[in-house]
Formats: C-alpha cells, structure tokens, sequence
C-alpha cells in the first residue's frame, strides 16, 4: 500500500496581514495530482486542517472542494484534528463522509480510533489520535497522568494493539527533541513534550503539529511539515509530501515530494543601491535596509521590484527596527508632526519631544519664519 502524509494546512491563514488562500489551494491540487501521479492508495492528514477553530467562510470552501476531488478518487483518507482545529466543526457529517471512504477522527474521549485496511500482505491497522490537551486524558481516563507519555502509553494500552500486524498511527503532538519553528504555537516544557519511544508498537507515525518536514527518533516517526512556509523562520525549508510505501511487516520505505509554490518566502538584506538593483520576484519577502542615511520613500520604491514585501526594516548605526508592511501603511497615514514624535522617541529611548521643539519643526513644515 502507498499512503501519502501532509499535515498542518493552516488553511485561511493570514501571515504578515496576507490572507494565504490562494497559495493554499495552488499547493492542495498539487495533493490531488500526487495522489493520481504517485499511484497512491491512502492519505494521511495529520492535524491543523484549519488556522482557527472559527475557520473563515472561504477556508471552509477550500476544504470543501479539496474534499469533494478526494471523494471522487479511489482511494481511503484519514484525517485527524490538531490544535488549531474544532473537533466538533471538523469530524461535523463524519459519519456521512465514511461513505466516500473519508474518516475524520470525533472528539477526543481517551481512546484510539481504529480503521483496518488490507492488502496483498495483510491487514493494516490504521488508529486516530487528534490533538488532545493533558487534562482532557485525565477526565477521560479518570487518571492523574503526569505527563503525555504516561497518557498516551494509557490510551494505547486500552486499544488491543496486535504487534504482529502492521499498524499506523495519525497524531498530532510535540515530540521531544524535534525542531521548531516560529509559525507553530508551542509550549516546549518538561509536562509538554512525547516521547518517541511510547510509539514503538506502531511501524509508521504519521505526525503533525511541527512545521519542519522531519523525523524524530526514528526514520519512521514522521513529521510531514506544514505545506506552506508560514513564518521567515521556514525560509530554507523545503516543503514536501511524504510518501509512504507500507510493505510487509518491518518493510516501510518513505520518499519526498517537493511541494512547488506559488510565492516562494525569502529574505534579502543590503543597500538600498543592492536591493533596487535585483530582479523583480513576486515572492513574499523579507526587506533590510542597512544603509547609514535611508532614501526617502525607499520601502515605497522597493515594493516596484518586491510587490509582495511582507517585512521591511532598517539596521544600522541609529537603529534596528522592522515593522510589517500594514504597521507602516499606518505610520504613512500620520501626520508629519507625529512622525517627527515618533522618530525623535526612537531615536531618545522613548522621551517625548518638548511644546518648544515640536513648535519648531511646525514652523519648519509650514514655512513660517522661526
């Protein structure tokens, strides 16, 4: 069997004040197209179907269709939710979709779900374990867990696991050990993190929470990575689909697909004379300045070769600064005798200027003689 792993689509995810969508359902047909190209049999969605538990109209509609191209393929899907997910919003008419041979984990209640699968070696066992906090285990199982591995290797007690068969597991969690990045929303402590051994009986973990296309432990503890750079921390990532290849027991291969983008993210850093001088990308980019006398309008002037600017900011001598794009559309809307208190704070560890000073830049602005 071949399944193909993705995970953290974030889908309406808004970075820098850009609304991502359309980058979004460019890289879900490249999905769809796999899933025909790579002859795949399964796919694993491995939790953040969604940026917000509210999803918007729009990140819906894109699920939607994304689901119905699923529906029309011959294949089985497996989905779970993550942290940023609504359980309840996603696995809603879940029961509906197993009709389409689409299976959407239900709220968390302590236990794994499990859906069997067969093939020319066997049966293969696939369980579901959506995102789920420490306190809700401890409701669920009636126990004083003190951390996540003694909740999971509870939970997985419970599920009859038969190690003789092939069995696969969907989670979303933070694994110890495993790179992070700014776009994820992590509390990294002691209580926080799983350990990778408490996966020993599963041959394939399909995880999601992490970012960074990565394994953990072992080469078949897998995260997928999310399938857009959302943070400038993620800029010498690549973006790739795993594939999965379920052979016999003991037997399980795993290739990458890299994942084309519509916007690549990068980060240029220079002269003002440097950066003007690159060739136009429609990129979202990373802008800093580090000349001593900035141009005037230099980010408006920039933006004819970086449509797509996302961060600007200035390092040199005076300052170290970097606002995002909206930030300094809002300080353009100022008036110029806000702009002089704004800069004359920056540059005086945040006094404000005198009535006398600010009288004399007024003067200065409306020609009066001082």
């Amino acid at each position: 069997m071949k399944a193909l792993h993705i995970s953290d689509l974030h889908l309406g995810k808004i970075v820098n004040d850009v609304n991502m969508i359309e980058d979004q359902r460019f890289v879900l047909d490249q999905i769809l197209e796999a899933i025909d190209s790579e002859g795949v049999d399964a796919l694993f969605v491995s939790g953040d179907v969604y940026d917000k538990s509210n999803p918007s109209q729009e990140a819906m509609y894109l699920f939607n269709d994304f689901m119905t191209e699923l529906s029309a393929k011959n294949i089985v899907s497996f989905i779970i939710s993550g942290n940023h997910d609504s359980s309840i919003r996603l696995s809603y008419l879940s029961d509906f979709l197993e009709d389409s041979d689409i299976f959407i984990s239900k709220t968390f209640e302590g236990e794994l779900h499990r859906h069997q699968l067969t093939d020319e070696y066997g049966a293969i066992n696939i369980f579901l374990l959506p995102f789920f906090k420490l306190s809700q285990a401890k409701n669920c199982l009636q126990q004083d867990f003190k951390n996540y591995d003694e909740a999971i290797e509870a939970i997985i007690a419970k599920a009859g696991i038969n190690p003789e068969e092939r069995n696969i597991l969907l989670a979303h969690q933070f694994v110890s050990g495993a790179l992070t990045s700014d776009s994820e929303e992590i509390i990294i402590g002691g209580l926080e993190g799983v350990s990778c051994n408490v996966f020993d009986i599963f041959d394939y973990v399909a995880l999601g929470h992490l970012h960074r296309p990565q394994t953990v432990g072992r080469d078949s503890v897998r995260y997928s990575g999310s399938i857009l750079k959302y943070s400038f921390s993620e800029v010498n990532d690549i973006k790739s689909m795993s594939i999965v290849n379920i052979n016999e027991k003991n037997n399980i291969t795993v290739e990458t697909k890299p994942i084309r983008l519509l916007r690549d993210m990068k980060e240029y850093k220079g002269s003002y004379e440097y950066l003007y001088k690159l060739p136009y990308t429609e990129d979202y980019v990373k802008i800093t300045l580090t000349d001593e006398e900035v141009v005037p309008d230099a980010r408006i002037n920039l933006t004819s070769i970086f449509p797509n600017m996302m961060r600007f900011g200035i390092e040199n001598s005076k300052t170290n600064t970097e606002l995002s794009i909206k930030e300094l559309e809002s300080l353009e809307s100022l008036s110029p005798i806000d702009l002089f208190k704004n800069f004359y704070m920056m540059q005086n560890n945040n006094v404000e200027p005198s009535d006398k000073q600010i009288q004399i830049i007024s003067d200065l602005i409306t020609g009066e003689e001082i």
